[in-house]
């Protein structure tokens, strides 16, 4: 790669390369030591990582879900698009939880932060969070995201190292737990500040001027190796559909992939249209868990950034499970977008039957509860995960209580039974 006109070494290459990785890493640690939320600092629901000025991402750290990982590029996009770069400045965090901007639901908060240097922005760093509450009622009977909980626009949380104070009281006014949510915010303030500090430090102890140049290389290392796995592959149309469980009737996924010289196309049509009930995925969310099994199938060794995803195209039709439209309820999007992965594990089944798993249960087993502490009658929030297992692998069984495709941990009891007012009798493991 050139770099301030010269060809930086490779050897120079992957030490900043690790280094740069081992602050997310670190910053991430951060922001989890710092959460008030059991979900981030014992589920790990979250995602912190780096991108680029044109919206690319290039560095993750190991915590992050595939889902936040999958979708913080395409939330920048539209950060951007109502930000551009010539008005954002030193100090400020932008926010929103938009289902159709960020991760497909409203309980995920995603924020972005400008890194600057000497007065220049040089990257972003974007984390995203689950948050228990974000208001409303989620419910398997909402019949729009609107009765799902408050939606934030995209708008500036601080702005200048200032909180804004508008966003603050709003969120504190709609919320049944306003602390835990906010405590969360601000950890991934310090996180940021961090992060930026780390940033900075590397680039100056690396006498690096031209920090483009190495997220450019970084990005194309990974889009060529990507390529040169998908080009081994024998060129053909690839397809498999199951049904799940619906509530009126079962509901179809359906999908089609489509392999030719570099490039690989996935495409979910004849998947079910979307329905009235929460469990529809918005196209954000199925395009994060469609990517992530391609990585997990194709190319699992090589870094996970933007450029693994330059040759591949994901589609679903407009107004399908998969992709469905505003106002449609999706507090349930993973009862859906998590069967992505098996659908695209079954079309390629045939062409690599030695990798894929079989079927995982796929969705996510997480439980709420809600209701009101009886020392003080505050009103509280808490959920708990509950993990089944991977799916059988071509040479044996799949590990047990581990989350597929999402990679939460499971929660101590102990944890929830010391922050809510419920005892739990019985947590076992069924083989």
């Amino acid at each position: 790669m050139v770099e301030g006109g010269a060809k930086i070494d490779p050897i120079r290459l992957g030490l900043i390369w690790q280094r740069l990785n081992g602050i997310v890493d670190q910053v991430s640690e951060t922001f989890i030591r710092a959460a008030f939320s059991t979900v981030v600092r014992d589920n790990y629901d979250m995602a912190f990582s780096l991108l680029d000025t044109k919206g690319r991402q290039f560095v993750q750290s190991k915590r992050s879900i595939p889902s936040f990982i999958g979708t913080l590029p395409r939330t920048l996009t539209a950060v951007l698009e109502k930000f551009p770069i010539a008005t954002l400045a030193p100090g400020d965090v932008i926010i929103t939880n938009d289902a159709w901007i960020g991760t497909g639901h409203l309980n995920d908060i995603s924020m972005i932060c400008p890194i600057f240097r000497n007065g220049t922005l040089i990257a972003f760093a974007g984390s995203t969070a689950h948050s228990v509450d974000i208001g409303g009622a989620p419910s398997p009977s909402a019949q729009d995201c609107y009765e799902e909980g408050l939606c934030i626009p995209i708008c500036k949380i601080m702005q200048q190292g200032e909180e804004n104070a508008l966003v603050i009281d709003f969120l504190e006014e709609n919320l049944r737990g306003p602390a835990e949510t906010l405590g969360d915010i601000r950890a991934q303030f310090a996180a940021y500040h961090d992060c930026e500090r780390k940033i900075v430090q590397v680039l100056e102890e690396e006498n690096l001027d031209n920090f483009e140049a190495v997220i450019e290389e970084i990005i194309r290392r990974s889009s060529a190796s990507m390529r040169a796995v998908i080009a081994d592959l024998p060129d053909g149309v690839y397809a498999d559909e199951f049904q799940i469980d619906g509530f009126d009737e079962p509901l179809t996924i359906r999908c089609t992939v489509t392999i030719q010289g570099e490039s690989i196309d996935v495409d979910f049509d004849g998947t079910s249209a979307q329905i009235k009930f929460p469990i529809n995925s918005v196209m954000n969310y199925t395009y994060a868990y469609s990517c992530f099994a391609l990585k997990c199938l194709l190319d699992p060794g090589a870094p996970n950034n933007s450029g693994s995803f330059e040759a591949v195209t994901i589609r679903a039709p407009v107004g399908c499970l998969l992709n469905a439209q505003r106002p449609a309820p999706v507090w349930g999007r993973h009862l859906s977008g998590h069967y992505a992965p098996p659908a695209i594990f079954g079309a390629l089944s045939a062409v690599l039957p030695e990798r894929v798993i079989a079927e995982s249960g796929s969705p996510l087993w997480n439980v709420y509860f809600k209701g009101q502490m009886p020392n003080d009658g505050a009103p509280f929030v808490k959920m708990f995960f509950m993990n089944g297992g991977h799916g059988a692998r071509p040479n044996g069984d799949g590990p047990g209580c581990l989350s597929f495709p999402s990679n939460v941990s499971n929660q101590p009891i102990e944890l929830f039974e010391n922050q809510a007012p419920l005892l739990v009798t019985e947590k076992c493991f069924v083989p």
